[in-house]
Order: structure tokens, then C-alpha cells, then sequence
């Protein structure tokens, strides 16, 4: 049965027992018929209550239904059934206020219908229900820094691939694993993420400048020099930032180990591209 048929299930059920509950009203409606001026108005204002009660314990569960299927949801404005518990409280505190001198007893059983009340239907959410990412939005920030990082070196390397030299483009990827592999290691811990956003930008920013020349002189008559160039470059800018990272991970000691190792797979994967 999927959440939807249950929950359709349980509310068809649910109103079924309000409808149920309604009819304890019942000897209300004998004031209505037989009962003096004073009888048959507090007999339709209790009807009235009662029926506001029950509505709004009807729409509470429904809203409470939605609240629990969803991932993220807003809490209630206004907490239904703890206000249609309330005003079944007030129905029989009117109503034991016939048979009692005094309000003391009646607000007593008024405050126990109302406990019963909530009790049975439960209370309404007060709190919103945020996902993990919604409550922390550094996750997502985090995220998107690693995303947005990603989609630039492979934009680099597919422009590397459209100019059709096999040996280029894998030389290009394996520089950009350097710096890949590098992201990944600390793509969890945000403070080592951010540390790590001004050296990659400016890796990025330099190598796709060379990728930009490269393309330029790459139906020149210096094409081999412009080649040489750009692979003396890639070199240079993968070296350079990796022993950066190598400096600052020993520097911080927490990831060093990791960071260290990605570094040199990513080298490993250079030197067998040349």
C-alpha cells in the first residue's frame, strides 16, 4: 500500500469517528425541541462549538498527514486540534456548569475533556520540519562550491577534446585530476573546502587562459610550439598547486595524509598520460 492509499485510508477513518463522536451531541438537539428561550440558544451555541471542534480536528489531522509525508514542512499557523481540543472543553464546561454550583468543578472537567482531546488526536507540529540540508545551509554551500568547481574543469577538458589530439586531452584531464582529486578530499569538511576555493579559482583561471591561447595559435602555422607551451604550462600550473596543497595540508595535519595521497595519483596518472 503506498503512503497515499494510507493515508487517504486513515483519514476516511478518522472521519468516520468524528462523525461518530458527533452524534454524543445528540441530547443537545433535545433542548432545541424541548427546552425553554435560554436552553435552546446555549443548545445551538454548544452545537456550534462542538462542530468548530470536531472541523477543526478534522483539518489538523490532515494537515498533520501532509506535514509527516513531506521531507521539509512549515509548522501549522494556527495548532488545529489543539484548538478544537479547547473548544471541546469549553462544550462541557458549559454543560457541567447546569449541574454544578460554581466554576471550579466545571473548569476542572472542562480541562480534562481538553487533555483527553489531545491526548486522542494528538498535538498539533510545532516546529518546523527541515531536511538536512535546509537545516544546515552549509551543506548545501559546500556543495555547490564542488559542483560549480566540477562543471569549470570539465569545461576545460572538453575544450581541450574538441581539438582532437588524444594526448592533449589526457594530459589536460590528469592535470585537472590533480585538482580534482584535491576537491573530493576535502569536499566534507567546509572550513578545509573553503580554504581550498582561492588556490583552485586561480588554478582554473590560469590554465583555462592557456587553453584559451592554446586555441587561438592551434590552426597557426606554430602549432607544435603552441602545443609545447601549453603542456610546459600544464606542468608548471599541476606541480605548483599541488606542493601548495602539500604545504598547507601539513600545515593543518588533519587531512594531510589524504590530501597528500590524491596528489600523487593524480601525478601518477600525468606521468603515465606523457
Amino acid at each position: 500500500m503506498t503512503n497515499e492509499k494510507r493515508t487517504i485510508e486513515e483519514m476516511s477513518q478518522l472521519d468516520s469517528a468524528l462523525n461518530v463522536l458527533f452524534i454524543s451531541a445528540f441530547p443537545l438537539i433535545l433542548w432545541l425541541i424541548k427546552g425553554s428561550t435560554v436552553s435552546v440558544l446555549s443548545a445551538i451555541v454548544q452545537i456550534v462549538l462542538f462542530a468548530m471542534a470536531l472541523r477543526l480536528i478534522s483539518k489538523g489531522q490532515k494537515l498533520q498527514a501532509e506535514y509527516d509525508s513531506a521531507p521539509a514542512a512549515h509548522r501549522p499557523f494556527l495548532p488545529r486540534k489543539i484548538a478544537g481540543s479547547l473548544l471541546i472543553g469549553t462544550v462541557v464546561m458549559i454543560l457541567s456548569s447546569h449541574h454544578f454550583a460554581g466554576f471550579i468543578l466545571p473548569g476542572a472537567l472542562g480541562l480534562v475533556a481538553t487533555g483527553l482531546g489531545i491526548a486522542a488526536f494528538g498535538p498539533d507540529p510545532l516546529r518546523d520540519k527541515r531536511t538536512a540540508s535546509a537545516g544546515n545551509p552549509q551543506v548545501s554551500r559546500s556543495e555547490a562550491l564542488v559542483r560549480d568547481f566540477e562543471t569549470a574543469l570539465d569545461c576545460i577538458t572538453d575544450d581541450i577534446n574538441r581539438l582532437g589530439d588524444a594526448e592533449l586531452t589526457q594530459r589536460t584531464e590528469a592535470g585537472c585530476d590533480v585538482a580534482r582529486t584535491t576537491l573530493h578530499s576535502v569536499a566534507d569538511n567546509e572550513r578545509e573546502l573553503l580554504r581550498l576555493c582561492k588556490p583552485l579559482a586561480k588554478f582554473i583561471e590560469l590554465l583555462d587562459a592557456e587553453v584559451a591561447r592554446l586555441e587561438q595559435d592551434w590552426q597557426g602555422e606554430d602549432t607544435d610550439f603552441a602545443r609545447r607551451r601549453y603542456v610546459a604550462k600544464l606542468d608548471v600550473l599541476a606541480q605548483s598547486f599541488a606542493e601548495r596543497m602539500r604545504k598547507s595540508s601539513k600545515r593543518n595535519g588533519k587531512h594531510a595524509f589524504d590530501v597528500e595521497a590524491d596528489i600523487l595519483m593524480g601525478r601518477m596518472q600525468q606521468e603515465t598520460a606523457a
